[in-house]
């Protein structure tokens, strides 16, 4: 599950967990740079995704 958190530019993505649920969160100040932190977020999901115990 992937949503968008508000003005602050910020991006979230929820994944099942070994106990439950993780979530990731990559923020950045769009106001002050017009980098998306959504267009980076799957990246680091899979990232700690990949290092969760199964």
């Amino acid at each position: 599950m992937r949503w968008s958190e508000g003005v602050f530019g910020g991006c979230v993505v929820a994944m099942p967990g070994p106990d439950g649920v993780v979530e990731v969160m990559l923020s950045g100040l769009p106001a002050l740079s017009n980098w998306d932190a959504c267009a980076h977020i799957d990246s680091v999901a899979k990232s700690v995704e990949s290092v969760l115990p199964k």
